[in-house]
Parts: structure tokens; sequence; C-alpha cells
């Protein structure tokens, strides 16, 4: 039985970011040092759903690391709009 707690419009879009999330780590992907963006460029640049894009670029709270590390890296928000990290 499927789970309530995700719409049945929404679990096409999840299996497909949880077989997507890591994508980034191929080595033929790696440009910036965080594979949830080179693995949400990689799905952008193939036209994938902003959606799944997003999920890709989020799943493991990249923004949050990069900042600390001081990254410049321009990132997809949840929102749809590119943001950049607030640190120098």
């Amino acid at each position: 039985m499927p789970s309530a707690a995700v719409s049945e419009a929404d679990r096409d879009l999840l299996v497909a970011a949880a077989w997507l999330h890591d994508i980034g780590y191929a080595p033929e992907l790696r440009d910036t040092g965080s594979h949830p963006l080179d693995g949400a460029r990689h799905l952008e640049s193939l036209g994938a759903p902003a959606r799944l894009v997003r999920l890709v670029a989020h799943h493991s709270g990249p923004c949050m690391r990069q900042s600390n590390a001081g990254s410049r890296q321009s990132w997809p928000s949840m929102s749809g709009k590119t943001r950049r990290s607030s640190t120098p």
C-alpha cells in the first residue's frame, strides 16, 4: 500500500530524486566539489524538471556546508530561483 504521506502526484518525482540524488559523484560530472550541485547542474543541462533539479541540489543540506566553507557557488533554491551563498 502506498504511503499517504506523499501525494500520488509526487511519488514518481520522489522516486526519481531518490535514484538520482548522488549522480554528481560520477567522475565526469565533478566540477564544483559538491556532488549535489554537480548532479543538479547535470540534470538541469538535460532538461530535467525544475523540482527534480532542486531536490537533487538540496538532498543533503549542501548550502549550509558550502556556506560554512566560504564557497560562492550558485545554488538552485527550493523556490526555483538561483541564490548565492552569503559568505565571501
